[in-house]
């Protein structure tokens, strides 16, 4: 008999050793499900990535296999049992891959159930070429529908999540170029003149067209001199300071016409960011040029151009299609006046590198901008483009935006060439989407 309780007596030892490591396990972490640094979060089964023509951007398990590589990891993200999950689809939609509505303690006894596929908005060809165009740059690309479907998303510096261990996750937060950054969403940016079309919407709303004014080079506001690429001369209406990006006409204008609380409520329509409380004449004349308080992020600016081709519509960014929110926040009257001139950007003004394709019947409208501020490395150019395109004459199908730091030149200059190399593979009748 004693023989029989020692049996059992080991036995139920036993089972609660088993049971308790199993869900110390398996509870170590709370919540139980829904962050990365869960275990069993980490061990389970995910499905495939796919774009909107179902090419394949992420599969597979121990090891999770990524085809874009570099190209694709800020947007698609990298996830494996040593660091859990990085980047944007990878931990937005970690719950669509593993499992859809079940309880949590499904996934406790269902580890090795597979995952299911997710379908996103992305192009996997036009997110590789929009990587490449960026060779070597330091900043961010965005390129979507009106709607808000994203088609690609690039930020670089970049890093390879095919090669994702503990070793190369901790180089990879050590860096000080950040590749674990997603500049794209996270980034904050002056936008310099691109902000132009904002503070123009932001006039055309009062029915003010501006007042002619005469660009001498610069203009001193407070104890502050603030410069213009050149002296213009006598710049008689927005069109033309809009085309030229004459600082010193937006600054003017802004200045004599609109009060702080009309930018602030202009600005928050597309600036997540929340201005300070007290503006000043200095504060209204940077911002009037796309510096100071304003700072957004390249997918802020894609929106932006957005709502400016959709009639005012103002789009929700998004990588899986879903019913989104679209508000009317611009006058379709308005919309049309920014996109004309912005077209005028391309004919005669600084973004004249598009203007063959205007010749060839496509549809291409731009701002350029740059912000000059100063680091311990001395002056630097933030280098800024939003803009449109589409196949056919006067109506976009696209918007996107440029963002380059620490940039050797201008948005002109240095955005516009690589937005080329992007329209060259988009524009043609063969790329369709």
């Amino acid at each position: 008999m004693k023989g029989k309780f020692m049996v059992l007596g080991i036995f139920g030892v036993w089972f609660v050793l088993i049971l308790t490591a199993f869900f110390r396990y398996a509870l170590s972490y709370d919540p139980f499900f829904g962050t990365t640094k869960n275990v069993i979060y980490r061990y389970q089964v995910r499905g495939e990535i796919r774009d909107r023509n179902n090419e394949i951007l992420a599969y597979g398990v121990s090891p999770r296999r990524y085809p874009l590589g570099q190209a694709g990891s800020p947007i698609i993200g990298v996830a494996t049992p040593e660091i859990g999950s990085e980047g944007y689809i990878e931990q937005k939609y970690a719950e669509q891959l593993i499992a859809s509505k079940k309880s949590k303690w499904w996934y406790l006894l269902n580890q090795s159930d597979e995952g299911f596929p997710l379908k996103t908005t992305l192009d996997k060809n036009l997110l590789l070429t929009a990587y490449r165009a960026m060779n070597g740059y330091k900043g961010a690309i965005v390129i979507m529908k009106l709607d808000g479907e994203i088609l690609a998303s690039v930020s670089t510096p970049s890093y390879d999540p095919n090669k994702m261990s503990k070793k190369y996750y901790a180089e990879l937060s050590k860096s000080p170029d950040r590749p674990l950054f997603n500049r794209a969403f996270d980034g904050k940016y002056e936008p310099g003149s691109a902000w132009k079309t904002v503070i123009a919407m932001t006039l055309l709303e009062k029915n003010s067209q501006g007042k002619a004014v005469t660009c001498n080079g610069s203009l001193r506001v407070g104890n502050k001199e603030i410069r213009c690429m050149k002296s213009h001369g006598l710049i008689k209406d927005m069109t033309d300071a809009f085309t030229m990006s004459c600082n010193i006409w937006f600054m003017k204008n802004a200045l004599s016409e609109l009060k702080a609380d009309e930018l602030r409520k202009s600005f928050k329509r597309f600036m997540g960011r929340e201005m300070k409380k007290e503006i000043g004449q200095e504060d209204i004349a940077l911002a009037a040029i796309g510096q100071g308080e304003v700072l957004v992020s390249p997918v802020e600016l894609a929106q932006l151009a957005a709502t400016i081709g959709g009639k005012g519509v103002r789009p929700t960014s998004h990588v899986v299609k879903a019913n989104m929110d679209t508000p009317k926040i611009m006058d379709e009257k308005t919309a049309k006046k920014l996109s004309d001139m912005m077209t005028m950007v391309v004919k005669r003004g600084t973004a004249r590198g598009f203007s063959d394709y205007l010749k060839k019947g496509y549809f291409v409208a731009a701002k350029t901008g740059t912000a000059e501020r100063d680091t311990l490395k001395g002056k630097v150019n933030t280098a800024v483009l939003i803009g449109l395109a589409g196949r056919a004459k006067n109506k976009p199908e696209i918007a996107f935006s440029v963002v380059i730091e620490e940039a050797q030149g201008y948005g002109g200059t240095v955005c516009v060439p690589v937005m080329k190399e992007i329209l060259d593979y988009y524009l043609p009748k063969g790329n369709k989407q």
